[in-house]
């Protein structure tokens, strides 16, 4: 049986431990907090699934006192949590095969400088979503969407701890991180700045903003050289917006919880590869600069 840890006991963290425990591993958790790590240890995690259902799940919570070996480390934190949870996890925690499930881009920079020696370094994309309620309670928004892993180093297979129904092999991990970028970036900062649920988006006025966004973002991976796994991303996000129209982006959680967003990670990073090009990107710069003014509003 494959022994996996979880970095990031959110939303994610939490639906990826119930898939990877129906899958038959055994999972254990990582939390920071010695308070945290008692409360689920005690109480477990309960996951409120989209058909109303209720489903409890007991992993094993350590703390920055334990050290072991597993066969795989899954980090499921933030993208600006992630350099933090490195430093604590790495040298306690050994395993060959290291997974990450951040949004946007510059997680990857971040990997890159911790990590140098190991072969088996995957980057993923999921569109499993939700947020938690409290200490052990997490409501789920979407768990039969699409996981996808792609290995850091060129023509690196799957390796057998991953090998489950649920998720897919991709081999170019900036294909899959730019799709879902290119998404993220589209959609989050508008439904951020306007506090509306994702479906609001398809409206004209705002669907004009979103379309704009997306032709600047595409000019960037143009000039990357990166090719999509999205044929038509114009039309892939309005299909994304209707699908998930009900849906509340992490960026507006994160803001209606007054917590920081993602945006340095998501628009800030392409904006950044944009200056670097001589690429202007004046929408995608209004939605950064907005969502920073909401995130000073939120504190």
């Amino acid at each position: 049986m494959s022994k996996i840890l979880i970095v990031g006991p959110g939303a994610i963290g939490s639906i990826v431990t119930y898939l990877l425990s129906q899958s038959g591993y055994h999972v254990e958790i990582f939390h920071y907090s010695e308070e945290r790590a008692r409360i689920i240890n005690e109480n477990g995690i309960v996951l409120k699934l989209p058909n109303d259902e209720e489903t409890l799940i007991n992993p094993k919570v350590i703390t920055p006192q334990d050290k072991g070996d597993f066969d795989a480390v899954v980090y499921t934190t933030k993208s600006y949590q992630l350099e933090d949870a490195l430093k604590l996890t790495l040298k306690r925690f050994r395993t060959e095969t290291y997974l990450f499930l951040q949004n946007g881009l510059r997680h990857v920079e971040i990997v890159a400088n911790y990590i140098d020696e190991v072969e088996k370094i995957f980057f993923g994309v999921t569109t499993f979503g939700g947020f938690r309620i409290n200490d052990n309670t997490i409501q789920v928004a979407s768990i039969d969407g699409e996981t996808i892993v792609s290995p850091f180093k060129e023509s690196v297979p799957l390796p057998e701890t991953f090998r489950v129904k649920w998720i897919k092999y991709h081999p170019d991990y900036k294909s899959i991180l730019w799709s879902k970028a290119l998404i993220n970036a589209a959609v989050n900062p508008m439904t951020a700045i306007l506090e509306v649920r994702n479906g609001e988006l398809a409206r004209p006025g705002h669907w004009k903003i979103v379309k704009n966004a997306v032709k600047e973002i595409l000019k960037v991976v143009q000039a990357l050289n990166i090719e999509l796994t999205i044929s038509d991303p114009e039309e892939y996000v309005l299909e994304v917006i209707k699908k998930t129209a009900l849906n509340k982006s992490s960026m507006l959680q994160d803001i209606e919880s007054g917590r920081r967003t993602e945006n340095d990670y998501i628009t800030g990073y392409i904006l950044e590869i944009s200056r670097r090009l001589g690429i202007d990107m004046p929408v995608n710069e209004a939605l950064y600069n907005l969502v920073k003014v909401k995130e000073g509003e939120s504190r």
